[in-house]
């Protein structure tokens, strides 16, 4: 009936008129002011058919098509507390369902309830390991708490189900806020090799976790790649500058004098080059 819009409203109207509690004639209506409301952008339109849906529960609060629907414009009209009320009854109906968990999970986000969102996205992990959905919000919020250890171990399970540039990217990052600097530069060559692209920015910042590790022959590797290949000044700055730093820290001096002008010739201000210039032509004497 829902191929022909006016004629399902007709008869879901006779329908409640017979029996009030017809929950799904309750449902056509509201998937009808739904179907409108998203069309022509209109909120009123949408808690319009939110109060259908809200009649389909009543109605019927067995309902899993009702509570879904109900959640989810309770979501787009921000009336997060009937959306976790619609949401937790499917958790109800279907404890198993990670989904509903994971909707669950989202609206309590909403909603500034952090802790029982956490929970939430948590069983659903409980449910499916796999589930990425979940594994990336419990990620999210770990890391706006500041628990970027717990954040990490999200995403070293998601590097682990499919490793992605974004994952092993992400991974990295928060690698490298936790001091974590071997494990930072395997999740970023990685992410190289993953993306069968050349990320001058993703070397560059390679080359200064491979220098802090003492790695100096890899971290010049990495700089030589960015500034032979990177269509974009920024990278090449900070590789030069880099370079010209290692160079100095080895004692080639004019190599260093060579990397770090070139550094400037592209960005006359930057702070590292000319901290490492100046002193270079210190120790030139």
């Amino acid at each position: 009936t829902m191929q022909n819009l006016h004629r399902a409203e007709e008869d879901s109207l006779k329908a409640i008129e017979l029996d009030p509690t017809l929950a799904d004639a309750h449902l056509t209506l509201g998937k009808r002011e739904y179907m409108r409301g998203k069309q022509h952008r209109s909120n009123r339109l949408l808690r319009v058919a939110s109060e259908h849906f809200q009649d389909a529960v009543d109605a019927d609060p067995t309902h899993i098509n009702a509570h879904f629907y109900l959640g989810n414009v309770s979501r787009e009209i921000q009336d997060y507390k009937r959306a976790i009320g619609a949401y937790d009854a499917l958790v109800r109906l279907r404890p198993l369902d990670p989904a509903n968990r994971l909707r669950l999970g989202q609206a309590y986000q909403l909603n500034g309830e952090i802790a029982l969102a956490i929970e939430q996205y948590e069983r659903a992990t409980q449910i499916d390991t796999d589930y990425v959905q979940a594994r990336r919000s419990l990620a999210h919020l770990h890391e706006q708490l500041g628990d970027l250890a717990k954040a990490a171990d999200q995403y070293e399970v998601l590097v682990k189900l499919r490793a992605t540039p974004q994952s092993l990217g992400e991974l990295g990052r928060l690698y490298v806020a936790l001091e974590r600097f071997d494990e930072a530069i395997e999740a970023y060559d990685q992410m190289l090799g993953a993306s069968g692209e050349d990320h001058e920015k993703i070397r560059s910042l390679l080359a200064g976790l491979y220098a802090n590790a003492d790695r100096y022959d890899e971290a010049i590797a990495e700089c030589h790649k960015v500034v032979t290949t990177a269509s974009e000044n920024g990278p090449k700055v900070e590789a030069y500058s880099i370079l010209g730093s290692l160079y100095l820290a080895r004692g080639q001096l004019s190599d260093a004098l060579q990397s770090l002008t070139a550094a400037i010739a592209l960005e006359e201000n930057h702070r590292d080059a000319l901290y490492w210039l100046a002193m270079t032509y210190d120790q030139m004497g």
